[in-house]
């Protein structure tokens, strides 16, 4: 689990605060790929975000904020500071292969999982 280690409020209020995927990146993802369905353009930072909360909560956002008691656009008031950084982590990590290599949000966010569970196995085994 990755520590807060510096809790100052601007910090948590940049992350509250955040998209999931930015906006941003996502349209300038559909704009460099014109051979993208209409319906995939369409859905594709729905998806993005709610690849993003399965990922780091296994679970989408309108079950988490269920399961949390807030309403969903409230949920990120209702995450801890640990699963807020967590959270962040995935998010700029996807960001980055989107914007630099180019990489589908889709195969990012998996990409982003996928060496997110290596590194909490690597970290679980040195413990041993």
């Amino acid at each position: 689990m990755i520590s807060v280690c510096n809790n100052e409020p601007s910090v948590l209020a940049f992350i509250k605060f955040g998209e999931v995927v930015p906006a941003n990146t996502i349209k300038a993802y559909i704009e460099r790929h014109p051979e993208l369905s209409e319906n995939n353009r369409k859905w594709l930072y729905v998806n993005a975000s709610q690849r993003v909360t399965l990922v780091v909560f296994g679970r989408k956002a309108k079950k988490l904020a269920e399961d949390l008691g807030v309403a969903p656009d409230n949920l990120r008031d209702a995450l801890t500071p640990d699963e807020l950084i967590l959270l962040q982590e995935v998010e700029d990590t996807a960001i980055r292969l989107i914007d630099i290599q180019d990489v589908h949000p889709d195969y990012a966010i998996q990409q982003t999982a996928e060496r997110l569970l290596i590194q909490v196995q690597s970290r679980a085994l040195k413990l041993k």
